[in-house]
């Protein structure tokens, strides 16, 4: 069986740090650092989130929103847990409430997604009702 994403230590460079700022505009005001090999994901450092590029893939951008942040404490998942196309969502209804001069809100997601784990990740499903909102997400990771 694969190791969890828990047994796997980064293989980020100084440069591929300098990369991956350029390519989704991390702020330089915005420290980030490459973590130590006893450094695991879902432990970050203190005053540290942890953000797989595949969440910068799946649309996350920096800086986070408050409310982003907010949504995530409400239903106790931690950044580095969520499955990229999960933060894909989020970070649409985000836009998608705020062009309508709404906050989404913990509640709403609640209503409108499945909550499951596969293997590290947290996964969103769309509800039925709410699956034609939520379509041309690719339905694999492996691609991330």
């Amino acid at each position: 069986m694969a190791p969890g994403v828990r047994d796997i230590a980064s293989t980020v460079t100084l440069d591929k740090l300098t990369e991956i700022r350029a390519q989704y505009q991390i702020p330089e005001s915005m420290a980030i650092m490459i973590p130590e090999p006893h450094d695991r994901a879902l432990y970050p450092s203190d005053g540290f989130i942890t953000v797989y590029e595949a969440h910068l893939k799946g649309g996350l951008r920096f800086s986070v929103s408050e409310e982003f942040y907010d949504i995530m404490r409400a239903l106790g998942m931690p950044l580095a847990r969520l499955q990229p196309n999960a933060m894909r969502y989020l970070v649409s209804l985000c836009v998608f409430f705020r062009c309508h001069e709404k906050l989404l809100n913990p509640l709403v997601v609640k209503v409108m997604f499945r909550f499951t784990q596969n293997l590290d990740w947290i996964v969103m499903t769309p509800r039925p009702e709410f699956s034609s909102l939520c379509g041309g997400n690719p339905d694999s990771t492996r691609r991330w």
